[in-house]
């Protein structure tokens, strides 16, 4: 015979496979080529998975992002309750002391001592002293809001990613009942707002590019409002600090900080979601990191996408992931 019919011999036949497989070690076999087709397609799918995710850059940007920002300047610290401030407070004048009497002798009626020579004391260095000179274009961020109690609102807070989160929860009715004004719909716990006229849904910090959803005229400047993108409603029941995002923090920031610029105006971060309203309150090293790390991110999303611009929710993401 060939060798083929050899080979062929070889081979049981489908009455000799039945037979065997209907047996207890042919069962056995059976369920383990089972198993071991299974791990085969695991497998396939988790290598498949890893190839998109490098085809699609993602883990290569978060580390491009993170070995560009890791000689930034020092993580923000954990702070206290009042320790946080939307801006710095001007410093107090320094008080001149004067100059100590310097014993002298008696003079003559015809001589006068002159006054000892006197050099003004220095201004003390700042306590945060950044590693880039930080830009002066960005009037301060509105550190209060006024307020005002309605029935229907309840409040909480909490410190996240480097900020306070000052929450107001709205229930149903009372958002319903202020359907009709587009001012109070936004900013339902101020006792008056106004959407803002002027609004262009483009405002520009350089090549950095923000896009708010409505800005908000209160009595103390202007509200930025950033919507959120989390569907489900929030309540003070729930853990809803868990909830909120940090690149959605960051956005609503960014927006606020780039809309004060262009208009040269202090502003206030709010960012909307259903059934709650979030006024931020970042510490001044939060801002500070934020302005100078945004040449870093426009060169490091520039070299990516080939655009000259950089959108806030580029920045805000790639920010998320540096402080995740």
């Amino acid at each position: 015979m060939s060798s083929r019919e050899d080979f062929l011999a070889y081979i049981p036949s489908q009455e000799t496979m039945r037979v065997f497989f209907s047996t207890e070690k042919g069962q056995w076999v059976l369920w383990a080529g089972v198993i071991f087709l299974l791990l085969l397609i695991v497998l396939w799918i988790l290598r498949r998975r890893t190839r998109s995710l490098n085809n699609l850059g993602l883990s290569r940007i978060r580390r491009e992002w993170l070995h560009t920002i890791a000689k930034r300047s020092e993580p923000v610290k954990e702070m206290p309750d009042d320790g946080i401030r939307a801006k710095e407070e001007p410093l107090e004048p320094l008080a001149l002391p004067t100059a100590a009497p310097v014993p002298t002798p008696e003079p003559s009626p015809a001589v006068t001592p002159s006054a000892p020579a006197y050099e003004p004391q220095r201004a003390p260095e700042p306590a945060f002293s950044p590693a880039e000179p930080i830009a002066d274009d960005i009037p301060p961020l509105l550190g209060r809001l006024p307020f005002c109690q309605r029935p229907g609102l309840t409040t909480a807070s909490a410190v996240l990613a480097g900020m306070r989160v000052e929450a107001v929860f709205v229930d149903e009715q009372l958002q319903s009942s202020l359907a009709g004004d587009a001012g109070l719909s936004h900013l339902p716990f101020v006792p008056a707002a106004t959407v803002s006229e002027s609004f262009d849904n483009i405002y520009r910090r350089g090549a950095l590019i923000a896009q708010p959803t409505a800005l908000c005229e209160i009595e103390t400047g202007l509200a930025v409002i950033t919507k959120s993108v989390i569907t489900a409603p929030l309540s003070s029941q729930m853990d809803w600090a868990r909830v909120l995002r940090t690149d959605e923090l960051f956005l609503t920031l960014l927006n606020a900080m780039v809309v004060a610029h262009e208009l040269n105006t202090p502003c206030a971060p709010i960012l909307e979601s259903h059934g709650a309203r979030f006024f931020l309150r970042p510490a001044e090293e939060l801002i500070i990191e934020f302005i100078a790390q945004q040449e870093a991110a426009q060169r490091f999303a520039m070299g990516i996408s080939k655009r000259q611009t950089l959108n806030t929710v580029i920045y805000a993401t790639l920010l998320a992931a540096a402080h995740a």
